[in-house]
């Protein structure tokens, strides 16, 4: 039987990155949230090649990030 231990590093995704079972809900922006970090940790950290991965632009992706940060930033 296969443990996640098993795995390459890069396929453990965080409870906080992985995608919601089909059957729960989630705010839109958390689904997007979860969806950017999910593709730039499947690209290596590689912005352009995640925007592309995702059908945004790059500028997109690059405000969006910001966004995030900024939010996790304490105020």
């Amino acid at each position: 039987m296969l443990q996640l231990a098993d795995l390459p590093s890069n396929l453990h995704a965080s409870s906080s990155d992985r995608l919601p079972a089909s059957d729960e809900l989630l705010p839109l922006e958390e689904l997007e949230r979860r969806a950017i970090f999910r593709a730039l940790r499947e690209t290596g950290g590689d912005k352009l090649a995640a925007a592309r991965l995702l059908g945004i632009g790059k500028t997109t992706l690059y405000r969006k990030l910001k966004q995030y940060e900024a939010e996790r930033q304490p105020a």
